[in-house]
């Protein structure tokens, strides 16, 4: 994430993941925004599989399954919008 901004300065962030799943995409994500100035950072992840590894707080969540670690889940944004359990 590269922010072409003056001074350095973000507002408010909406950061978006497809599938939580340990949440260790999301912390590298938060790590390099949190480097600049920001006033509100808000998540919002499309499928909430709630195997969370890290301290992850979801503001917003499209579904929420209870799959095991082992399942697959696969988002396809096209013409429509789809989440598999595989």
């Amino acid at each position: 994430i590269q922010p072409k901004l003056k001074n350095n300065e973000m507002k408010n962030i909406f950061l978006v993941d497809d599938v939580l799943k340990s949440g260790r995409t999301i912390i590298y994500g938060m790590k390099e925004i949190l480097t600049h100035n920001i006033e509100s950072l808000k998540t919002i992840i499309l499928v909430n599989r709630n195997h969370n590894k890290f301290p992850i707080g979801v503001d917003y969540v499209g579904l929420n399954l209870s799959t095991t670690i082992n399942d697959h889940i696969e988002v396809v944004l096209e013409k429509e919008e789809i989440a598999y359990l595989i």
